[in-house]
């Protein structure tokens, strides 16, 4: 269930550099925080933890597409709204000076 990005750059100049950059939403960073916490450096072996923390996974899932889905749905009524302003006055005539 682990969704995150990781991009390994290397910088070369003098010396070679070497970083690794992680992306991930707020939720995983959540998820990993608490599973870093437990399991490092060595992995907690309790069932209970094991379990839970899958848990955790699956709700950080969970949020992380509701908002994404909130996001659409803001994106979705923000478009309708504007094509609908544009069809406003692309339907209103101009008046004409006397």
């Amino acid at each position: 269930m682990y969704t995150s990005v990781h991009y390994v750059i290397v910088a070369k100049s003098i010396t070679t550099v070497t970083c690794e950059i992680q992306v991930r939403t707020l939720m995983e960073e959540v998820w990993g925080e608490v599973d870093h916490k437990i399991n490092y450096p060595h992995r907690n072996e309790s069932v209970a933890c094991r379990e839970q923390l899958l848990a955790l996974a699956r709700a950080t899932s969970s949020a992380t597409r509701l908002v994404d889905a909130i996001f659409a749905t803001v994106a979705d009524v923000e478009s309708k709204a504007a094509a609908s302003e544009v069809k406003e006055k692309s339907n209103t005539k101009p008046r004409r000076r006397r």
